[in-house]
């Protein structure tokens, strides 16, 4: 027996129903897609103003230097610093495991400031000395 069009019709329109459920439910639950878009939010597009506050205040005296002369475990180091001495601290640990600076190898003439302003804001490790979460 062929199935009528309206049938096969209604078939698959269960069938994308069920897959959308799941689908947004493990982006939503087992992923946590809302939490990591509010870190991104918080922590690159700098919406946690005490955070970034102290880690531009950490950071103050080194970003004059030659980006050559920058060392990745000094600004991580500036970065811990901060997360501590803000509320970043009460922020989720899987969050704040995520947040690392990266250095990428830099032409002779840059600075750090030149660094630390010029990356661009992907959820992936970007060049520079540039904050970024990586997912």
């Amino acid at each position: 027996m062929c199935m009528q069009i309206w049938q096969w019709e209604h078939a698959i329109n269960d069938a994308a129903a069920a897959i959308d459920k799941r689908l947004l439910n493990a982006i939503f639950t087992k992923y946590s897609l809302v939490k990591h878009c509010n870190a991104l939010k918080r922590y690159l597009l700098l919406g946690q103003g005490d955070f970034i506050q102290t880690l531009m205040d950490l950071l103050g005296p080194d970003l004059g230097n030659k980006a050559g002369e920058m060392s990745e475990y000094q600004l991580n180091g500036s970065l811990d610093a901060a997360i501590r001495a803000s509320n970043a601290q009460f922020d989720d640990a899987d969050i704040l495991d995520r947040l690392r600076v990266k250095l990428a190898k830099p032409t002779s003439m840059e600075t750090g400031r030149f660094c630390c302003c010029s990356a661009s804001f992907y959820p992936q490790c970007v060049p520079f000395g540039s904050l970024h979460y990586c997912t």
